[in-house]
């Protein structure tokens, strides 16, 4: 089956099951996960060497296939091109959920980062007995 902004929704679990993804017949990897409780979501599974990777691209809506441009001009791509983009990527050997939980690693690193080098313009002026208490 091909996931379009009309099939999506009418895709229904087997009896039985609890969670199950359905697959675009077109697009290597691209799905549909469909739980019990009525959650929907988009995913993307390669395979990258002898890993296999799975990825959430987010909830399923129709407004997900639309392409769009940003406030600031940049384009947003609709689900089907962005994940027909991903899988040109891992064709190329790139790892997009190795990307996305590098960025969320140094998204995180962000405040030491500051306040080392906050505490180390301030040192001049901080009392010796607090240079030995405020190092990270």
């Amino acid at each position: 089956m091909k996931l379009t902004a009309k099939t999506f929704a009418t895709v229904r679990l087997d009896a039985g099951k609890t969670d199950q993804i359905f697959f675009d017949d077109e697009i290597p990897g691209f799905g549909l996960r469909v739980r019990a409780g009525g959650s929907r979501n988009w995913v993307f599974q390669y395979s990258l060497g002898e890993k296999q990777r799975r990825m959430s691209l987010g909830r399923a809506t129709a407004e997900s296939f639309k392409s769009s441009k940003g406030k600031d001009g940049t384009p947003n791509l609709g689900i089907r091109d962005r994940v027909m983009q991903m899988s040109l990527d891992v064709k190329h050997g790139k790892d997009p959920q190795g990307e996305k939980v590098e960025s969320r690693s140094r998204a995180s690193d962000t405040f030491q980062i500051v306040a080392a080098e906050y505490l180390k313009a301030k040192k001049a002026e901080t009392r010796p007995g607090c240079q030995s208490a405020c190092k990270f």
